[in-house]
């Protein structure tokens, strides 16, 4: 019997764009595999469930939405406007997909699937409750992880965990975690979690940049092309807010302006250029292309403008033009 497999996703308005191109990569490195995609949604619109639903049909897969209560999170656990309620999304899976699936893999909207996503997904959890990647340089183990890629083991999670645990465990808490990703690491780190390589399932700029000498210590020659789940997260720069052509990047490196977005907490560089290459190369095979590039246009100016503002009223600038109008006296 032919494997299927279940991936679980959780956008709002804003990222069914994002989840598109997410589940275009996942389908171009994945072909003849059958899946079926859970859409959990709490203010979808009906055209936007639409384009979901054509997209993942054209494609030969099944769709199912999953409607969440988005309010309930709100009142019952530590709120940031700055995150969407659909972060905490995947604390309900075990709750609401259907009884006899035996393992989910939850992917963030801001990924890309890279490669066959089989030997992810037939991961032996050892008994564990669920896979995911951790933050220790050392590539298969970490005390701590990222709950952008997920895999749920759940018959497990059906028997001991409901969305009442999170619940008390956020009172126990007072408060005292970072978000849903805080939660499930209260839950889990220490001895619920199967850590698998960060590098290969849950690669991003950051972590990369951060710990390199130590990955290729420990995976001597890889790259970024023997990833197989990118991540895209904040607060850099998103490839859907700001792509560069090759020789804008140059012009922009050779003028500084790269160095102005540093100050800004935006690292643009050759590693950088290379994820936003591969995301956009699936972007471009989308039927939200068009919409994409029209809204990075946008979001690309206003970046660029916001931060020479900033720049400009920094001190460093302000010292630097008094300089230049006492040498041009």
């Amino acid at each position: 019997m032919q494997t299927c497999y279940n991936i679980a996703i959780a956008p709002n308005g804003v990222y069914v764009n994002y989840s598109i191109v997410l589940l275009q990569s996942l389908f171009d490195n994945n072909q003849g595999k059958n899946f079926r995609i859970f859409v959990m949604y709490y203010s979808l619109k009906d055209e936007e469930k639409e384009k979901l639903n054509e997209f993942v049909q054209a494609h030969g897969a099944t769709i199912d939405f999953i409607y969440i209560d988005g309010e309930k999170y709100k009142k019952v656990f530590e709120w940031n406007e700055r995150f969407s309620v659909e972060a905490y999304f995947r604390l309900e899976i075990q709750d609401v997909f259907p009884r006899n699936l035996d393992r989910v893999l939850y992917l963030d909207g801001d990924m890309i699937v890279n490669g066959d996503i089989d030997e992810l997904y037939q991961t032996d959890l050892d008994g564990k409750y669920l896979a995911a990647c951790g933050f220790s340089p050392r590539c298969e183990c970490g005390d701590e992880f990222n709950s952008g890629m997920l895999l749920f083991d759940m018959e497990k999670m059906r028997k001991d965990i409901t969305f009442e645990t999170y619940v008390k465990l956020s009172e126990r808490l007072h408060g005292d975690y970072y978000q849903d990703q805080g939660l499930l690491n209260a839950q889990f780190a220490e001895h619920g979690t199967k850590y698998v390589w960060k590098q290969k399932y849950n690669f991003t700029c950051a972590f990369y940049r951060k710990y390199q000498d130590a990955v290729q210590k420990e995976l001597p020659g890889f790259t970024v092309d023997d990833a197989v789940v990118l991540h895209y997260p904040g607060p850099g720069i998103r490839p859907w807010q700001a792509a560069f052509s090759r020789e804008e990047y140059e012009q922009l490196r050779d003028n500084g302006v790269l160095e102005l977005l540093a100050m800004q907490g935006f690292i643009v560089d050759d590693l950088y250029m290379k994820l936003l290459t591969i995301w956009w190369d699936y972007a471009k095979k989308t039927p939200v292309y068009e919409e994409l590039q029209s809204d990075m246009y946008r979001m690309k100016s206003e970046l660029l403008e916001k931060t020479l503002l900033a720049t400009v009223h920094t001190t460093s600038y302000k010292i630097g033009r008094k300089i230049v109008r006492l040498i041009k006296r």
